[in-house]
């Protein structure tokens, strides 16, 4: 028997604002939430990834909508499950279609790459992955790079700056962590917030390496970039938080004292395995993590090294591990 055609639609989760979950291969992540604000400045918030643009032309056909009734597209940070239909649809449609983002996110949702391949390169060979992971981390990049087409960004975000949102006001808050451009959109007269990927109730999201495209180690402290972002947030106290997967937020402050418990067990694990021996950021993440064995392999390689990188940023400020240079390798050990 033939499988049943899956079908998208939007619901209403909030007077006058939809949203639809569009596929993502990822399974423990989810499928990403676009929001819909139908209204005199009718908006988009995310997109989905390239092979998202069918079904969410399904969705808005559900409420009468074509992309041709969209006046802007607001992108919550420069991945490409949130950025990545960007492009189709502005293409799609018959008339202009703002596209906004933050500044810091800009050159990623434009180019594909936030730093130059060499930079990648360098960071991971300096963390110790073999040769045969960095290969095929490259190709599984070009792989990812199709679920994703680059897009100009002709409204540039910045902190504080209002948005119209169909019949809404929003605000625009700076939350690095997860990207160095993410942003939370926040409606004050209605105290709801729309997180992106900062804020996820299900799993904690990543705080990823902040490269720069000057040299091969980051300046900035994505762990501590975070977590400050996530204060910002609770000091807002919204009664909910719609975010880029999953469900629905109502009880922010158990999600952020989830989210510091697992950073500080983190830290733990992370200090115990470099108690007494020196190991690169590779040989950690095989001890902290033995089985990495979802879909996308290899980028969860990065990912994992990316993370454990980011704490030893924290632990090295905090004089808890000192590292040094072994020929092109950098290696670690607790005090």
């Amino acid at each position: 028997m033939a499988r049943a055609k899956k079908t998208y639609a939007f619901k209403e989760v909030y007077p006058g604002i939809f949203t639809c979950p569009l596929p993502m291969p990822d399974k423990k992540l989810g499928p990403v939430n676009v929001y819909l604000f139908p209204g005199p400045c009718t908006t988009l918030l995310d997109t989905g990834n390239v092979w998202g643009t069918k079904p969410l032309s399904q969705a808005l056909a559900g409420l009468g909508f074509r992309f041709d009734d969209l006046d802007q597209i607001v992108l919550s940070h420069g991945h490409f499950d949130h950025y990545g239909a960007a492009y189709h649809i502005t293409r799609l449609a018959s008339k202009p279609i703002r596209v906004a983002a933050h500044r810091e996110d800009r050159r990623v949702i434009e180019t594909g790459r936030e730093v130059p391949d060499a930079v990648i390169l360098e960071f991971v060979t300096l963390m110790g992955v073999p040769y045969f992971y960095r290969y095929m981390l490259r190709v599984t990049s070009k792989v990812l790079q199709r679920m994703g087409s680059n897009c100009p960004v002709n409204q540039v975000l910045e902190d504080g700056d209002t948005l119209s949102l169909g019949h809404y006001q929003g605000r625009v808050i700076s939350t690095p962590g997860h990207t160095r451009g993410s942003i939370s959109i926040h409606l004050p007269g209605e105290n709801i917030l729309f997180s992106g990927d900062h804020l996820l109730e299900h799993i904690s999201p990543n705080a990823l390496v902040m490269l720069d495209p000057e040299q091969p180690l980051p300046r900035r402290l994505s762990q501590e970039e975070f977590f400050a972002s996530v204060h910002k947030i609770e000091e807002l106290q919204p009664r909910v938080v719609f975010p880029g997967h999953g469900l629905p937020i109502h009880d922010l402050a158990a999600v952020g004292q989830k989210y510091r418990n697992s950073f500080l067990r983190r830290q733990k694990r992370i200090l115990g395995t470099v108690a007494g021996e020196e190991l690169t950021v590779f040989e950690i993440v095989r001890k902290i993590f033995p089985r990495l064995n979802r879909l996308y392999l290899f980028l969860d390689i990065y990912l994992a090294v990316s993370e454990v990188y980011s704490h030893l940023q924290v632990l090295e400020k905090e004089q808890k591990i000192i590292k040094r240079l072994h020929r092109d390798r950098l290696l670690f050990r607790a005090v």
